[in-house]
Parts: C-alpha cells; structure tokens; sequence
C-alpha cells in the first residue's frame, strides 16, 4: 500500500549528487614565472652623489641673506590733521568774548592779536623728502643717505654667495638637460658603410644653408655623447654674415632634428674642444687667435639668427665670449702662426682651470680660465659676458728639437697630456718623432725627451690619445695610414699597425674603443 501510494504521488524528489569539478589550471599560468633579477636595485653611489649636490646647494642657499617686506594700504594724511595732532590746539589765548545776551559792544581778543602760530616751509618739496606742503608725503628721489650704506651692506643681487649659488644650480640643470636621453639605443643612420665593423654613417652638411663649403674640425662633447660638433668654412652662402667665415654646428645625433646650437668664428677653425663639464667651447684659429664660448648664456641673447630647415624662427648665431687675438703679436712674436691644437688641462668639473694651446711652430700658450660673478668688461671680452683668459705662460721649442729634422725646421701638428703629470706636454711634428716638453718648471719627469719611428717609412705624426685603460699607452695617427703604440718610459714605439695599401689614406683622428 505504502509502495502504490509513493508510486502515484511521484515518489520523493530525488537529490542530484553534484561532483565537484576542479577547473583545469590554464597552460600559460602554469608555465607562469615572477622574476625578480630585473628589479630595481638602489645605487649607493648615485644616492651619495646626490647627497653630496644637495648638501653644497644647501651651504649655498644658508648663507644668503635673507630679507622680507611688508606691504601695506597706508592712506594719505593731510597736512592739518598730521599737524594738529602733534601740537595740538596750544597756544591760543582768549580773554573774554561777547555772548550776545547783553545789546552792549565789547572789546573781544582773538589769537590773532597776542600769538601768532603757523608753520610753512618753502619750497614744499626738498631733495631730502623731508618737511611738510603736500598729501600724502613727497616725491621719492632715487639716492640714499651715504651714513645708511654703513648699516645696510651689499644688496642681494651683489652677493658673492648668490652668485656662486646661480652658477652650481645652472651646472645642475645643464647636466641635467645634456644627460643621456636615450640610454641602450643605437643612432639612426641613413646610408650603409660596407665595412664589417661599422652600423653606418650620416652625412653632415650646410645645404641649403652654404653652396659651398669645407669641414675643418670634429669633435664631440666630453658630457653628452649624443651631441656632434663639426666646423665648416664657408665659402659661398645667400647669408653675407656667414661667407669666408667658420661656422660650427651642433648636430644631435639621436634624433632627425635641426641643430642645438651655432658658434661664428670669423678664421678657419683648426682645432675645437670642450671643457670637462661640458659648459664651455675653445677653438683654435688659423690667424693664431682662440676664441671660448659659454654655454651658459641664453640664446636671446644674441640678435642674429641663421634660417634652417624644420626650424620655424631660425637659430641664433652665437658670437665668440671672449677672443685672444689681441695677444697673438706676443705669442707668436709679431708673425701670423696658426693654432693647431688646443687641449683642457685640471678641469676637474671647477671654476678655473687651465687651456693649452699648440701654434705650428710648436710653441706651446697656457691660459687660465675663468668664469667671472660678474662682467668684467677686460679687453678681448664680449659686453656682457663673464668668461675670461688670463695667458699664463709660454714654452717655446728647444734648439735641440730643430736639429732632429733633416731641413732643420719642425711643424707641430697635434698635442698630448700625460695623465699622470699633466705639467708633461706630448708633441707631434712632421718629422715623424713625438717630442715630450714641460709646461712648468718641476723636475720631477725622468722620461724620454724623443719618441721615434721611421719617418721615411710612417711618415708625420698627424694625431695622439692616450688610453683609458692604461694612462702610460699612447697611440698615434701617421699620415701613412698607420698607427703606431707607445709607451711612456720607451723610445721606441712598442707595435706598428700597418693597413693594406688601398687603405693607406692619413690618420686624422684617433680613438679608443670603450670597451
């Protein structure tokens, strides 16, 4: 009966028995790894570094005078009120009045009669701002008292300390503006070299800018390596400013862009160099003068500017900061002998450092450089700008070098300092020796007086660089093609590079791979 029963009323519901199903782990999240090698890592020396920067600016900025000035709505005050209330209503005197109650005529006093007080001041207005006849106060004279310069000092804008203070910070944001951009990326180059070693090369010229021109110097920035300097001599432009005049461009080599900067010179340029902290520029000229720029100054600064192409207003054509021709007729003794190499000497990222400069007669001019707090306005010296050149000395060639040449005459052409004693000069001539001299007079250099190598063989010495990995290895350009290794201490050159003779075209310029 039960069993009908549960038959015809369907039974009990009969409970589904719901496996749990475990959903399968997706192949990419099992393959999944978290690295951390590439995690950032805090640089200990970076965060001194800055700790350092920050601490001068600090010591900088503490011994500024600081001032304050409070403004405030004062409204004029005229001369009665001011009067009466500092003398009040005194010296007035009345004996007796009439009332008027009584029809009777009285004698009556008044102030007039037994005092008269008034005060006046003729003219109103006086240089000294002192006195009374206007609302308001008088008219301010620009002067001050002489006895008040004893309280109050220098002004602000006269501070030493200021000064000092604008030019760290302005080196601060220069490194920052010249700092790498693009880290890790290779240049764009638009043709192909068929060479094995090289990714390419670019084309640097004045067209449409110059018709006709000829690249006299290169070189590059010791502070960002992305920045390509390169001197032209310009010989035919629709720009009369610029003909038979040298013209440097500085081409970013990053980016399809027009140039960062233009310097005018008004000789050919025979050698250019940067300072070490990247904020000044020398060249050497072919009239025996060299010519700085300073970077620091502002491109409104200048009037002139150059049209260029993808550039809407043109680029402002920089005029030299200060200019040694002037001192040429000293150095070179009244004759006209080309600059052909200048070199930085203790820059060391400071204020005042030394520049040597290398005529073809192999005289050697150091000047000492200086960023000055303000204009000095010395001859040589561009109005308004703070850099200038002080000759420091001269060492002109020894007799002794002349008698190694054959014709009895030498021609310097490039310049080397010892980086373990920097007062030890490196000269290259076209006798195909490299003669060491001395800036100053210590003696404490025991090394070679000559480096030789077969002239008739190698040829001139055209170009020098020492290496940054042992500062006692040199190697030099010949006009051969070849390149030869020296070592300071050695006479003789330790290895020649000869190159197979479809290459053999002169070394201009030498450098050292950085790695």
């Amino acid at each position: 009966m039960m069993r009908r029963l549960q038959s015809r009323q369907g039974g009990r519901r009969t409970e589904l028995i719901r496996q749990q199903t475990q959903n399968a782990r997706v192949l990419s999240a099992s393959e999944r790894k978290i690295s951390f090698s590439n995690t950032t890592s805090v640089n200990t020396d970076a965060v001194s570094e800055s700790n350092d920067r920050y601490r001068l600016l600090r010591n900088l900025i503490g011994g500024l005078e600081r001032k304050s000035t409070v403004l405030m709505a004062q409204p004029p005050v005229k001369d009665y009120d001011f009067y009466i209330e500092m003398f009040g209503n005194s010296g007035k005197a009345q004996t007796f009045t009439q009332t008027g109650e009584d029809n009777v005529t009285e004698e009556s006093q008044t102030e007039v009669e037994d005092m008269v007080t008034k005060w006046t001041q003729q003219p109103a207005q006086v240089p000294d701002d002192i006195g009374w006849g206007a609302e308001g106060g008088g008219v301010k004279y620009g002067h001050d008292d002489d006895d008040l310069h004893l309280f109050r000092g220098p002004s602000a804008a006269q501070s030493e300390a200021l000064h000092k203070f604008m030019d760290v910070a302005a080196g601060v944001m220069y490194d920052l503006l010249a700092s790498t951009r693009h880290s890790g990326e290779y240049f764009s180059m638009q043709n192909k070299s068929k060479f094995s070693f090289s990714a390419g090369y670019n084309n640097f010229q004045l067209v449409p800018t110059a018709n006709e021109s000829k690249i006299t110097s290169i070189t590059r920035s010791k502070t960002d390596e992305y920045s390509f300097l390169c001197a032209f001599r310009v010989i035919q432009s629709n720009h009369p400013s610029i003909i038979k005049r040298s013209l440097l461009v500085e081409y970013p080599l990053d980016r399809n862009a027009p140039p960062q900067r233009l310097y005018i010179a008004q000789s050919v340029v025979n050698s250019s160099v940067y300072s070490d902290d990247g904020t000044m520029l020398f060249a050497g000229l072919q009239d025996g003068s060299i010519v700085c720029w300073d970077l620091y100054e502002s491109a409104a600064v200048f009037d002139h500017r150059i049209p260029w192409l993808d550039s809407k207003e043109g680029i402002s054509l920089r005029e030299p900061s200060f200019d040694t021709s002037f001192m040429s007729s000293i150095i070179h003794d009244d004759r006209t002998t080309a600059i052909v190499n200048v070199h930085v000497v203790g820059s060391s990222g400071g204020s005042v450092f030394q520049l040597c400069a290398l005529d073809e007669c192999g005289t050697v001019s150091t000047w000492t450089v200086e960023r000055l707090a303000m204009p000095s306005g010395t001859q040589g010296c561009r109005p308004g700008s703070r850099l200038m050149l002080t000759l420091s000395s001269i060492v002109r060639p020894d007799a002794s070098l002349m008698r190694q040449s054959p014709s009895g005459s030498v021609m310097a052409n490039c310049i080397a300092v010892m980086p373990d004693d920097q007062q030890q000069l490196l000269i290259g001539t076209d006798s195909g020796f490299i003669a060491s001299v001395s800036r100053g007079k210590s003696g404490g250099y025991n090394g070679p007086r000559l480096y030789k190598s077969p002239m008739h063989v190698y040829g001139e010495v055209l170009c020098m660089r020492f290496s940054p990995f042992d500062p006692k290895i040199l190697a030099a350009g010949l006009s051969t093609g070849s390149v030869s290794i020296h070592k300071a201490g050695q006479v003789a050159a330790m290895v020649i590079l000869t190159p197979s003779n479809s290459s053999r075209t002169p070394v201009s310029l030498i450098e050292w791979s950085p790695m």
